[in-house]
């Protein structure tokens, strides 16, 4: 079994909040390939999402270099998938700026592995939010790690696995969100 991390589900209209308890899916075409369907800004705001997890306010806190901040203060909340889910769900910590509290850095692992997956130990994935519009926090960069069970009975054996998605251009389908914002040229 492999899991992938997916970012890739973005855009006004484009999709509805994901439903609690139900982050993995099997990817169609790929026997025994699974995704991690990674929460966005519109989950993390959804009524659903809200009620189905717990959030505990943890403070300022300064993210280091070393962990992917660039030393500014961030505030943090942890949130916790609720013990009621009977599926796979998210546990993780958001970090918002401190000064306009947009989304910044969500650092994530699945709640529980499903039995389909018996073979991996944990998945966790960090996301980085930009702002490619002003005020529109969206995903950037996103980096998952799924560590496998070291089986001694294989000869050769994968123990972690890492993936890494950048978004490297951003077009449109209809006018920028910021379009009557800016001056006419």
């Amino acid at each position: 079994a492999r899991v992938g991390a997916d970012g890739s589900r973005s855009g006004a209209g484009s999709r509805r909040a994901q439903e609690p308890g139900k982050v993995v899916r099997r990817v169609s075409g790929q026997l025994g390939a699974y995704s991690f369907q990674i929460p966005t800004l519109l989950d993390f705001a959804d009524k659903k999402f809200i009620q189905n997890h717990c959030f505990v306010l943890r403070g300022l806190e300064r993210l280091a270099a070393d962990s992917g901040g660039d030393g500014t203060s961030m505030v943090r909340v942890d949130f916790l998938a609720a013990s009621k889910l009977g599926d796979p769900d998210v546990n993780g910590t958001v970090y918002l700026d401190s000064v306009d509290y947009r989304l910044r850095r969500a650092v994530m692992r699945m709640s529980r592995i499903p039995n389909s997956l018996r073979d991996i130990s944990s998945v966790r994935v960090t996301t980085t939010f930009e702002d490619f519009v002003p005020g529109m926090p969206m995903i950037s960069l996103v980096r998952g790690i799924t560590d496998m069970h070291a089986l001694p009975n294989k000869l050769f054996r994968i123990v972690s696995r890492t993936e890494q998605q950048t978004v490297t251009n951003l077009i449109f389908v209809k006018q920028r969100p910021d379009s009557a914002l800016r001056p006419p040229q």
